[in-house]
């Protein structure tokens, strides 16, 4: 697996609580392989904020 980064985190905002997640997935992976980073990240979000709205953003 090609290494990606990102962090995940709840965030409280005056309308509710928030998951925020900054990426950056590796720029030389394959279409299979850059799916597997971001499904990797999809469940980390879950992790940290299953019931919460997410933004995930990154380069």
């Amino acid at each position: 697996m090609i290494a990606c980064e990102w962090q995940v985190a709840e965030v409280d905002t005056e309308q509710g609580s928030i998951c925020v997640a900054s990426t950056h997935l590796e720029s030389n992976a394959n279409e299979s392989q850059r799916a597997a980073q971001f499904d990797i990240l999809v469940n980390a979000v879950g992790d940290v904020g299953p019931n919460l709205t997410a933004v995930i953003g990154g380069g």
